[in-house]
């Protein structure tokens, strides 16, 4: 059984323009240099921009042991400001018909001083170390921080949520409808 957990998103990244939901956009959180942007085991602390949030963030551990939970940061009625300046299907206002789905995960990571770290943030400068030891190996050699058997199975779970609760709903990746943005990246195995 999945449960939703509850914890406020930012109010000011509300999203004006709400349209019927016609798609779920999967990202991973790519870390930060900035604190308040990192996702916390057991928690989330939501992004310091304004006007940005998520309505969903997955963990890369259980916040209570022994349930399979997602954290649910907005209500299903609200859009927020997750996916600016996407297309899909061919128009904007991406954020007005979709929700966010954030899994807590470096994607890309390179080895720096004998740390597996960010290689999205190493190439600003900053480094952002991988908190656990796992990476995958991609087609063609880029590695990448693995993914949890908790986060794909509780991602595996909200998508079918997602699939009961709005018939025909279409599940893309971030990479799939902005350029340039690597999300959720290869290591992210489960079948859209």
């Amino acid at each position: 059984m999945l449960y939703l957990d509850f914890i406020p998103g930012r109010r000011d990244a509300l999203h004006k323009y709400v349209e019927p939901i016609e798609a779920i956009v999967w990202h991973f959180t790519g870390g930060s240099k900035n604190p308040k942007m990192n996702l916390v085991e057991g928690g989330a602390a939501l992004s310091g921009r304004r006007g940005v949030g998520w309505h969903f963030t997955i963990p890369r551990q259980a916040p209570s042991p022994g349930r399979l939970s997602v954290l649910q940061h907005y209500s299903w009625d609200e859009r927020v400001g997750h996916a600016g300046g996407s297309i899909l299907n061919g128009r904007g206002n991406v954020n007005g018909r979709t929700y966010g789905v954030e899994l807590a995960n470096l994607g890309p990571v390179v080895k720096y001083k004998g740390k597996w770290v960010s290689s999205l943030w190493l190439a600003d400068g900053a480094v952002v170390p991988m908190r656990g030891s796992n990476i995958f190996t991609a087609p063609g050699g880029t590695t990448h921080e693995a993914f949890s058997d908790y986060q794909l199975e509780a991602a595996a779970q909200l998508k079918a949520l997602f699939d009961r609760r709005f018939k025909g709903v279409a599940h893309v990746r971030h990479s799939e409808i902005k350029r340039g943005k690597p999300d959720p990246g290869p290591a992210f195995t489960l079948d859209l």
